[in-house]
């Protein structure tokens, strides 16, 4: 009876394992079914936080307006600057030419500059002339002194550079209204962008505004091209061009 009872016995156990194995395979899968859930659910929860998140930092209408607002304002000083650049660099420019038709010139050409001290001569590219070439004694005082020279030429360089800087904040400013307008921007990426702007700004734009502003003293007023003796450059030239004017070039 016993070997009769064997197989009997092991087929109930083969089925007690399956039956535990299926139960555990039931309690995984819905273990599974409950993490993945969980899990769904944290990131739902996480995607609406950020959502909110996103919903209070986003740059509202007013702000945008207000920034905008801001990029005309900044446009118009530097459209501003440019035209007072431009009209430095034809003064410049003008007094640049008068020297050179004024200054000594060379056999082969070249105009050339005495020096105030009476000790050196220069052309009008900087290089210095030898005494064998040109004596400085030989340079009647009364033409226009390197040093006038030089100086207008470098006020000129100044300018050019001021020009090109000018430029490129025009296409910063630009390309910050062009970012404002695909919308979905920040408050942080919108005061990110306006302090830029203020950092960038060129120191011509800047005295634009402070003019407006009503805080730019009268000194900048009347000129930023006003040397220390307190002299427009205009009055300085003309000083010495007077008696200089009645020389023929040579």
């Amino acid at each position: 009876m016993e070997q009769t009872r064997a197989p009997h016995s092991w087929k109930a156990e083969f089925a007690r394992r399956a039956e535990w194995q299926r139960a555990d395979r039931e309690r995984f899968n819905e273990e599974q079914r409950k993490k993945q859930k969980q899990e769904q659910e944290k990131a739902r929860i996480e995607e609406q936080a950020d959502m909110m998140l996103l919903g209070a930092v986003l740059a509202s209408e007013p702000q945008i307006t207000a920034f905008k607002v801001r990029l005309d304002t900044y446009d118009a000083a530097t459209v501003e600057a440019l035209q007072q650049n431009e009209q430095l660099l034809v003064q410049v420019r003008e007094r640049i030419d008068a020297m050179l038709f004024e200054a000594h010139v060379l056999p082969d050409g070249r105009r050339v500059f005495r020096t105030r001290d009476g000790k050196q001569v220069f052309d009008e590219h900087g290089q210095e002339i030898e005494p064998e070439i040109v004596d400085p004694r030989q340079i009647d005082p009364r033409r226009p002194f390197w040093e006038d020279y030089r100086d207008e030429v470098a006020t000129e360089a100044r300018l050019r550079a001021e020009r090109e800087q000018l430029h490129q904040y025009q296409d910063r400013l630009d390309q910050a209204r062009e970012q404002v307008r695909e919308g979905s921007i920040t408050e942080r990426e919108l005061d990110d962008l306006g302090a830029d702007l203020d950092q960038a700004m060129p120191a011509s734009v800047r005295r634009v505004l402070d003019r407006q502003a009503g805080k730019e003293p009268a000194s900048k007023r009347d000129g930023q091209d006003r040397p220390a003796d307190g002299q427009s450059l205009d009055r300085r030239v003309d000083q010495f061009q007077g008696p200089a004017k009645a020389l023929a070039p040579g």
